[in-house]
C-alpha cells in the first residue's frame, strides 16, 4: 500500500467518522448499536446459557464417574447418576 493511498484512506475514514459522529443523535445511534454488539458477546460469554442446546431428548441425567481419566471401563457399582 503507498503512503498515498494509506493517507487518502485515513482521510476518508475519520471524514466518515466525523459525519457519523456529529450529533448527539447519531452519536447516540451508534452507541446502540456498540450496546447490542455487547449485548450479544455478554449472552455468548455467559457460561449459565449453553453455547449449543440439548437436542437429545435426554430426561436431563448423565452417567458420571469419580475415576480418573485414563482408567479402564468402569461397573455400573463405581458409577452414579448426576442430575443436570
Amino acid at each position: 500500500m503507498s503512503t498515498f493511498t494509506g493517507l487518502t484512506t485515513g482521510f476518508i475514514a475519520l471524514t466518515a467518522l466525523e459525519a457519523v459522529l456529529s450529533s448527539k443523535a447519531s452519536a447516540g445511534r451508534v452507541g446502540g448499536i456498540f450496546t447490542s454488539v455487547n449485548a450479544v458477546f455478554q449472552h455468548i460469554a455467559d457460561p449459565t446459557i449453553p453455547l449449543l442446546p440439548d437436542r437429545s431428548g435426554n430426561s436431563g441425567s448423565a452417567v458420571v464417574s469419580s475415576a480418573p481419566l485414563g482408567t479402564p471401563q468402569l461397573s455400573p457399582a463405581t458409577a452414579q447418576t448426576v442430575s443436570l
